[in-house]
């Protein structure tokens, strides 16, 4: 499997890692990509959920979203579009979906445009004013009619995934997941998936379940797949301003027996923020294009 990552580690943008060798790519992050007049909560550059169409990949970067070419190298930046602390984004029908965590809502963003309107799982198509983050939304996905959203809830109550139907325009199920402070959401023929971050560290595909890590002071985020094999990321438990230092683990859990085959370590990125899946179908972003890199 080859995966693109964003790492905690402010020194790059982009890592690419083959799991099968071992080896590793690393892009180094540019002055223009960060935002220096976002708050003091996370760094300038915090490059994060990850998303391409047919011409451009496209990186959340604090409130922007950051713009490069096949090759990952920077063309531009769409400035103030997300929330301070956004997560996954998924290229869904021309638009961009974005996790606005901040605000408990998934953005529709045309970047042209710069044109934004809001989703919120309980409440609807609505503004942001009086919004929080209590679900702490950080999952989307977008598959032909359905957007699903994950929302970990912060451990107050199991984490779920709500399904909104572009064709109703309305939230038509919250599904509960075995899972507590999700990170992370797979859509598969085998049902829901997830990493299961607060409870028991495991990855979760339906009903079935995979051990990465068996302590609490491991965190689990990042996980693509191709239906076989699925990747899921975890590293050392830091305070959210030690992130940028240390290693993450890679786990390669094979779908039908949910057996972990393979662990590979990536020295010096810190956290992984996000990770997908190159050269071949991700059921953890069912991008309708393919990016090759």
């Amino acid at each position: 499997m080859r995966l693109l990552i964003t790492p905690s580690n402010p020194k790059y943008t982009f890592v690419l890692f083959d799991t099968e060798t071992g080896e590793d790519r690393r892009i180094e992050s540019l002055e223009a990509e960060a935002d220096p007049g976002a708050n003091e909560s996370r760094p300038p550059h915090r490059p994060f959920g990850i998303t391409w169409d047919k011409d451009n990949v496209y990186v959340a970067n604090r409130r922007n979203i950051c713009v490069y070419d096949k090759d990952l190298k920077f063309v531009d930046k769409v400035e103030n579009v997300l929330c301070q602390n956004p997560h996954q984004i998924a290229y869904h029908r021309g638009q961009v979906l974005a996790c606005m965590t901040c605000h408990d809502c998934i953005a529709f963003i045309d970047l042209q445009t710069k044109h934004r309107y809001f989703f919120h799982p309980h409440e609807g198509w609505r503004d942001l004013e009086g919004l929080g983050d209590t679900m702490h939304i950080n999952g989307v996905v977008g598959k032909e009619d359905l957007i699903y959203i994950g929302m970990n809830n912060r451990a107050k109550k199991p984490s779920q995934v709500a399904v909104l139907d572009m064709r109703t325009k309305c939230t038509e199920w919250i599904v509960d997941v075995p899972a507590v402070q999700s990170h992370g959401l797979y859509v598969g023929p085998e049902g829901l998936g997830t990493l299961d971050t607060g409870d028991r560290h495991d990855m979760v595909i339906g009903k079935r379940r995979a051990s990465i890590y068996a302590s609490d002071n491991n965190f689990l985020r990042g996980m693509a797949s191709n239906g076989k094999l699925t990747a899921a990321a975890h590293f050392p438990r830091r305070e959210r301003r030690y992130r940028d230092k240390g290693s993450s683990s890679i786990k390669i859990v094979e779908n039908e027996t949910m057996r972990v085959i393979g662990s590979r370590l990536i020295e010096d990125i810190g956290a992984v923020n996000d990770m997908r899946l190159l050269c071949e179908s991700d059921f953890c972003h069912h991008n309708e294009f393919e990016l090759c890199c």
